[in-house]
């Protein structure tokens, strides 16, 4: 399977060394979810934007909270952006000092992501390493304009070209 990885994205052994792999990449849910494991790294994820194979491990959302799940082990907060819903998962930990998972954020909050891509279930979520409730009503419309952007500009060049 690491062969096919490489035909798509380049050599898999170089992908570390490339800074967009590293950077969250602002997404719409849509492409999250559009997103292809591959199997030989766990973690590591392909998309095809505007026809440009790139390798992602790290996204930022932008959305409404539309649904919440917990268990013993995390809080599940499902998120809308228009696109699509994913699932972000908060982990319960000791890392989260007093703070309850459950209490980040309530339905109808409009709320920002960045996480690590991980399947679970053969369903795409994000990790939750940070979430934010936004006070800005306009944020939303922002981010949408700013991923559109992203993927005209900075996601569509080949990799390897950087404008300095």
């Amino acid at each position: 399977m690491a062969d096919k990885a490489e035909k798509v994205v380049g050599d898999v052994s170089q992908w570390g060394l490339v800074p967009s792999f590293w950077a969250y990449s602002k997404l719409f849910i849509q492409q999250v979810l559009a997103l292809k494991p591959v199997q030989a790294i766990p973690g590591a994820f392909t998309t095809s934007m505007n026809n440009n194979p790139r390798a992602i491990n790290r996204v930022e959302i932008c959305g409404v909270v539309v649904g919440q799940a917990q268990n013993s082990a995390a809080v599940t907060y499902e998120v809308d952006d228009g696109t699509g819903v994913v699932g972000c998962v908060v982990w319960r930990n000791e890392n989260n000092g007093d703070k309850d998972p459950a209490m980040l954020a309530n339905l109808g909050d409009t709320v920002t992501v960045q996480g690590t891509v991980s399947q679970y279930r053969s369903n795409i979520q994000i990790s939750t390493q940070m979430m934010y409730v936004e006070s800005d009503v306009n944020v939303e419309s922002t981010s949408w304009l700013e991923y559109v952007y992203l993927g005209k500009t900075c996601y569509s060049r080949q990799k390897g070209v950087v404008d300095l």
